[in-house]
């Protein structure tokens, strides 16, 4: 189960870290996306520390929220 260990992340509006299966994440959420204007949370790879290891999302997605992000990351990442 993946585990929030900090719930604000250092150049990120609305972002928590999170801990599964001893990898770290940050789950950042935007109201409205740069490229879109729509909403979305995306999951990216980081370290412990909180910076982003690949901008290569492994989660979530648009009118995802930090919930449903979460729980796709547990799914999706074994």
């Amino acid at each position: 189960m993946a585990e929030i260990v900090k719930d604000t992340v250092d150049d990120f509006h609305d972002a928590v870290l999170v801990k599964h299966h001893g990898k770290y994440y940050i789950v950042s959420s935007l109201a409205a996306a740069f490229d879109t204007g729509m909403p979305e949370t995306l999951v990216f790879p980081a370290t412990k520390e909180g910076k982003v290891k690949s901008w290569g999302e492994v989660a979530g997605g648009r009118y995802y929220t930090r919930e449903e992000a979460i729980a796709e990351l547990e799914v999706k990442v074994t």
